[in-house]
């Protein structure tokens, strides 16, 4: 089940009606890829509801890397 899925995969560190800042575990893509459709984006797309998060992210980290990543939820909070 991808909505269990996205739930363990997701880390949120905080959360607010501009960003979420979520912590990504090594292994795991920031954004779906030709190889594997589930990323930390469809990871917060189904856990917040959100339509195309993919285009909000602040900033990507490489699969092999943990840390934090930035999704903006808004163009606003993204311009910033």
């Amino acid at each position: 089940d991808l909505d269990a899925l996205a739930s363990k995969a997701l880390r949120v560190i905080y959360a607010d009606a501009d960003i979420i800042v979520v912590d990504k575990p090594s292994g795991l893509l920031c954004v779906p890829g030709i190889y594997s459709r589930f990323s930390l984006a469809t990871a917060c797309m189904r856990v917040f509801g959100l339509e195309r998060v993919d285009r909000m992210i602040v900033h990507r980290l490489d699969e092999s890397t943990s840390g934090v990543v930035v999704f903006a939820r808004n163009l606003q909070a993204q311009q910033v």
